[in-house]
């Protein structure tokens, strides 16, 4: 979300009144985990992304101090190259998801609170992900892929040693492709640690797919349980519009 330039607020939602916390002259524009970059579950760590004439800086701001924690410049970077940042769960981690400049793909590096590098994650980081806990109380990002024919495939990677492991099948037999195309993944359940929340929608392939059109929960422990909670909304096919601003 866009915080206004040189500053970052909080809003009473009562009564609609804001409250400078800190400035930052120096950005002409500051955004907060630019869309996707969400604060420490405790709300305590916010990445903040501060743009300027010389590209981007990740300012760790600690909410209850109102305190600069820590800062990365970013040279050259814009808001094209960077997707989002975010603190991990904890807020032990901070984890950029950002093209690699000599790759030309996007990447997730791991840094910790302080900005010291500490790897580059194994997940595929072109998709939609989101950091949580599995079931055994590790953070990890939760990731899903689409592989043609094979549909999506979820999986988690550790973000303290980049262990991966699979947490949904893209082929479930005899049922065929598992889950398609669209999908949104999210670990905002911070008061139940161990899932996953996923929201399929309306998409023009596999219209046969066992988790075509869901909302569910999985439970992040290898078993590939889930929990159906309803359908996402009905929509005429062919669509005109496949925008992911149609998922739940």
């Amino acid at each position: 979300s866009n915080l206004a330039a040189n500053g970052s607020y909080t809003a009473t939602v009562s009564t609609g009144v804001k409250q400078t916390l800190k400035t930052f002259p120096e950005f002409t524009q500051l955004y907060l985990g630019l869309g996707e970059g969400s604060l420490s579950s405790d709300d305590r760590y916010a990445p903040l992304i501060g743009e300027s004439a010389g590209g981007l800086a990740v300012v760790i701001y600690d909410t209850v101090n109102n305190v600069e924690v820590s800062r990365k410049s970013f040279p050259g970077q814009s808001t094209a190259t960077m997707d989002w940042t975010s603190m991990s769960p904890s807020g032990q981690y901070v984890v950029v998801n950002i093209i690699d400049s000599e790759t030309g793909t996007a990447v997730y590096d791991v840094y910790d609170r302080q900005w010291n590098y500490l790897r580059r994650l194994n997940a595929y980081a072109g998709g939609h992900a989101d950091m949580g806990y599995d079931s055994g109380g590790s953070e990890v990002m939760v990731s899903a892929h689409f592989v043609g024919g094979q549909g999506v495939l979820v999986t988690t990677t550790r973000l303290a040693d980049n262990a991966v492991q699979q947490q949904l099948p893209g082929i479930s037999q005899p049922a065929g492709i598992y889950m398609t195309s669209n999908y949104h993944i999210s670990c905002q359940n911070v008061n139940r640690p161990g899932y996953c929340y996923i929201s399929g929608f309306a998409s023009d392939v596999a219209l046969n797919a066992y988790m075509y059109r869901e909302v569910f929960a999985l439970k992040l422990d290898g078993s590939g349980a889930i929990e159906r909670f309803a359908q996402d909304f009905k929509a005429p096919l062919p669509l005109a519009d496949l925008s992911y601003s149609r998922a739940s």
